[in-house]
């Protein structure tokens, strides 16, 4: 997340990475520094999601957090349920896109509907499902993104946190990385990103060398998909 705060987007309309930027190298060694001396030594190996227990249960005083996550940090059982503020990411200072907020890794999922006998209906079933019963499927999903989720006093009433969650999800959503439609995306840039990091948190490379590897790894990535001669 922080480093789409910066405002790197990856690669540009021609296909040439931008992520042998200087705010780069900044984001990862700030990133390293505040996880070592801030962050429990254990969340190295946390499972996805994992750290909402420790929030939940009075251990972590900050955390970030998915809609899915909402059951867990405000389970009556937990310490934190009645005590959370729900607020979107602080702005990374010199943000290359002007950001007014941080720029969360949302809307990486999808449904694909493929060349089928059954394509047909398989849209339609979909346009039902998240428009049609747009209010139905926030209500049982626990998942809001158009504006009817929001705007939905039922909704709302649902559980009485969502009053304060919904308003700060909805700022949140005003700005977010939005992944781009190519085949090889999980490669050069989610698997890029964990390569990139983990080398520089363990100190195996410098940020500096793991940065220009990353956008070597992502030129030749691009070469043999035929998108750059």
């Amino acid at each position: 997340m922080l480093l789409y705060s910066t405002g790197l987007r990856g690669w540009d309309e021609n296909f040439e990475p931008d992520l042998d930027h200087p705010i780069l190298v900044e984001s990862a060694n700030f990133f390293v520094d505040l996880a070592r001396r801030v962050s429990p030594r254990d969340a190295q190996s946390w499972a996805f999601l994992e750290g909402l227990d420790f929030f939940r249960d009075g251990r972590l005083a900050m955390a970030t957090m998915w809609p899915q996550g909402l059951a867990t940090v405000e389970d009556p059982n937990g310490q934190a349920a009645g005590n959370v503020i729900y607020a979107p990411l602080p702005m990374w200072e010199g943000n290359l896109q002007g950001f007014t907020q941080g720029n969360p890794f949302l809307g990486g999922g999808g449904v694909f509907v493929f060349d089928t006998p059954n394509a047909e209906e398989s849209f339609r079933f979909l346009h039902w499902m998240l428009q049609e019963q747009e209010i139905e499927w926030a209500r049982q999903s626990n998942q809001f993104s158009r504006r009817a989720h929001f705007e939905s006093e039922e909704i709302r009433n649902l559980q009485p946190y969502f009053a304060a969650f919904l308003p700060a999800y909805e700022q949140t959503l005003e700005q977010v990385f939005v992944r781009q439609s190519i085949p090889e995306y999980g490669a050069v840039m989610w698997q890029g990103t964990v390569d990139f990091i983990t080398d520089v948190f363990s100190g195996d490379l410098s940020a500096e060398r793991a940065q220009q590897r990353w956008v070597d790894r992502m030129r030749a990535a691009f070469e043999r998909a035929g998108y750059v001669n």
